[in-house]
């Protein structure tokens, strides 16, 4: 293994420790940012209202200026952890 590189740990999973109703979910997260702006912030980085997007690269300057300008709310989101919210 080249230095550097993360060790993997093995887990011994026995019927005993797993709870019948364990219920386990692994996808890619993502940060769902939310927040109330006028039409000239979406103006200006050419976002359309109550829509979402991916955020690139152009976007970095975007996320400073709603934070200055705009009360954020961070969400959870990506469709395992949200199916896992649900099911809890």
């Amino acid at each position: 293994m080249a230095t550097g590189e993360p060790k993997i740990k093995k887990i011994k999973l026995e019927e005993k420790t797993v709870n019948q109703n364990a219920l386990f979910g692994m996808g890619n997260p993502l940060l769902d940012i939310c927040a109330v702006v006028d039409k000239d912030f979406l103006d200006k980085y050419g976002l359309k209202p109550n829509d979402q997007i991916l955020a690139e690269e152009k976007h970095k300057k975007l996320f400073e200026d709603l934070v200055k300008k705009s009360k954020v709310e961070y969400h959870a989101g990506g469709a395992t952890q949200n199916a896992v919210k649900i099911a809890q």
